[in-house]
């Protein structure tokens, strides 16, 4: 059965952090090495830099640990994660989250697209 056959309530869900969200949290703690962040949140530096890199889900040992560290056990635990359906895999460059940081200037436009900035369109 594929993704495209289940019903939205028999999908389950990973929890990817959002980019930039485990470096923010090392500033605002004052770790200065990735390893003190992991010793905190109980895990191995191994498995925290996969998931700064988005390769593996945040277990929910991980979205608790998040929650406490960032004082947010009851509201709002869920903002510092993606949360995509299992087995999906990166939003595609069209998405509304890639063409905000198009609009920001963070991501290049494709060649193809009618609102790409060229330096020689510039006054």
């Amino acid at each position: 059965m594929s993704l495209n056959d289940k019903f939205d309530s028999e999908l389950e869900y990973d929890f990817y952090f959002k980019p930039g969200f485990i470096e923010n949290l090392c500033l605002i703690k004052n770790f200065k090495e990735d390893k003190d962040l992991a010793d905190a949140m109980g895990i191995s530096k191994s498995y925290l830099s996969q998931l700064k890199s988005n390769k593996k889900p945040a277990t929910k040992d991980v979205l608790i640990a998040t929650a406490a560290l960032v004082g947010n056990l009851k509201d709002g635990w869920w903002q510092p994660f993606e949360i995509r359906p299992t087995g999906a895999k990166k939003p595609p460059s069209n998405s509304p989250q890639n063409n905000y940081k198009k609009f920001q200037g963070l991501v290049e436009y494709e060649q193809f697209s009618p609102y790409r900035r060229d330096p020689e369109d510039q006054i």
